[in-house]
């Protein structure tokens, strides 16, 4: 009788959080149209956008660090955008101008386990930078808006080990500008 209710329970936990169930994570694609990026910053359906797919869902659901949000990947020992990444930054930067002009911007960049510590830790900076200075360009969002950290490999994701590939990101995640002051 124990052990069924504590398997039950065990079951209803994992269906809930499906990440740490699969043990996989996703990341919003690249792709991502502005109905799925504003609902990836706000955990909002925008006026005229669809319900989201399970993949927008899942990849919003997996950012651990306070605030809402997701996240881009980088190559291995790298802090370059892709051109891929860059279209997807713009689609954010007109979206932070327009629709989400109250919201301030944390960017935490993170690395894999591979090399050294100290490395790691100035790789993540370089990659919250990248995002930051892509963001922050010539008619797009305000630097005040944007915040850049780097964490090195110190927050692999859920279920992955921590030289998995999929650590090399930077999270993009977004809180209401109320105060008038991003910090």
């Amino acid at each position: 009788m124990v052990q069924s209710r504590l398997l039950a329970f065990l079951i209803s936990i994992l269906s809930v959080f499906p990440i740490l169930a699969s043990g996989t994570t996703t990341a919003l694609p690249l792709s991502a149209d502005s109905c799925a990026i504003s609902y990836a910053l706000t955990g909002v359906v925008s006026a005229g956008c669809a319900e989201p797919d399970f993949e927008t869902r899942q990849a919003r659901s997996t950012t651990q660090l306070g605030g809402e949000g997701y996240f881009v990947h980088f190559d291995f020992n790298s802090n370059n955008l892709t051109a891929e990444s860059q279209a997807h930054l713009s689609r954010l930067g007109a979206l932070l101008n327009g629709n989400l002009s109250n919201l301030c911007v944390k960017l935490i960049g993170h690395t894999d386990t591979v090399g050294s510590a100290p490395y790691n830790l100035k790789l993540s900076m370089r990659r919250a930078n990248s995002v930051r200075l892509f963001l922050a360009g010539p008619g797009t969002v305000s630097a005040t808006r944007l915040l850049a950290e780097g964490q090195g490999e110190q927050a692999p994701l859920p279920g992955l080990p921590g030289d998995d590939g999929r650590n090399r990101r930077v999270e993009i995640l977004a809180r209401s500008n109320d105060s008038g002051l991003c910090r």
